[in-house]
């Protein structure tokens, strides 16, 4: 954070000096200027690019022990091709305990059909028209 601050100290310090100084052709302190600016902005947005990183690789392990304490698992994948009636969809959760969504990609509005646990870890979606490719989002969860 020091670095951020000596440069926006060194881009007010150059701006005062013009301010103090106005002349069209001190193009050079405009120019230091201009850089000084571009550099701050750059050392903000790197700064802060390495922040929202850090928290979101905090939050994620804070959803990842919030889930190995819970026990909660979450699926999701979209389905549809335009000629399946009948669609497999393995999500790996190991249970046929599980709570589903279906959901219309393009309505966003939830729908119904059967589903079928066909193992712990596939379960089948029975539609009475083929769904087109990628129609609908499926959320499955233990």
């Amino acid at each position: 954070m020091a670095s951020l601050t000596a440069l926006s100290g060194r881009v007010l310090d150059l701006e005062k000096q013009v301010l103090a100084n106005p002349s069209i052709t001190d193009f050079n302190n405009m120019s230091q200027i201009n850089s000084s600016r571009f550099n701050t902005l750059d050392a903000i947005d790197a700064s802060f690019g390495e922040r929202i990183t850090d928290i979101e690789a905090y939050i994620t392990s804070l959803k990842l022990a919030q889930d190995a304490l819970t026990g909660h698992q979450e699926f999701s994948t979209l389905v549809g091709n335009a000629f399946q009636t009948s669609i497999n969809v393995t999500h790996n959760l190991d249970s046929k305990n599980l709570n589903f969504s279906l959901r219309d990609t393009t309505s966003e509005e939830f729908v119904g059909t059967t589903i079928t646990a066909v193992d712990n870890n596939v379960v089948t979606l029975q539609f009475a028209s083929a769904p087109s490719s990628g129609q609908y989002e499926i959320k499955v969860s233990t």
